[in-house]
Parts: C-alpha cells; structure tokens; sequence
C-alpha cells in the first residue's frame, strides 16, 4: 500500500489533486475536515480553547468561531516573533494586542 500526502498553499490545487486521486481509488483522509470536527461543541478541544481564549471566540450557536481565533492566533504569532526592544522589553504588551490572552 501507497501511503503519500498531499500539502500546498491556499489555491494551489489540493482538492482537484485529491479529487483525481479519489476518482482513481485512493482513500483520501481530509485533515482540514479533521481539524473541523475535533474543534466542534462537545468535543474536548473546544473546551480546551474556550479555556484558553475565552467564550468571546464563539458563535452564537456555540461553535467556535475560526476565522477569529485564526486572527488571534496569527496575531499571537506575530508578537511571539517579534524580537525585543533594546531595552529587553517588548515595545508593547500582548493584552494590547489580544483581549482574549490570559
């Protein structure tokens, strides 16, 4: 048995890949649709985040809202990146940039 990923940037074609492959017999194990539903209400990742980020994260019916935590998380990433100030300081504090940082 054949075992291969299939990984690329936003519309570079990895659905049409997969599409063919899925035409030609392959078994294809979609991780964007695992990631969705390890994060859906009930599940014991949502609970992790709404501990971490906050209940501001969610939709009204619940579920996370991934667009913003995405924006979080990018935001998050950003400062982390950021290298320090001479000072040794950062030259602003995470709580600015992100409410839902604890």
């Amino acid at each position: 048995m054949l075992i291969a990923g299939l990984t690329g940037g936003i519309a570079s074609g990895k659905s049409t890949v997969s599409g063919f492959l899925k035409e030609a017999g392959a078994v294809i194990v979609d991780a964007d649709k695992i990631a969705r539903h390890v994060v859906q209400k009930g599940q014991p990742a949502w609970q992790k985040i709404v501990d971490v980020f906050g209940s501001s994260i969610l939709l009204p019916d619940g579920e996370i809202d991934r667009s913003l935590l995405g924006d979080i998380i990018v935001k998050i990433t950003m400062v982390d990146s950021i290298p320090p100030a001479p000072s040794g300081k950062f030259p602003f504090t995470i709580s600015k940039v992100s409410p839902f940082r604890h």
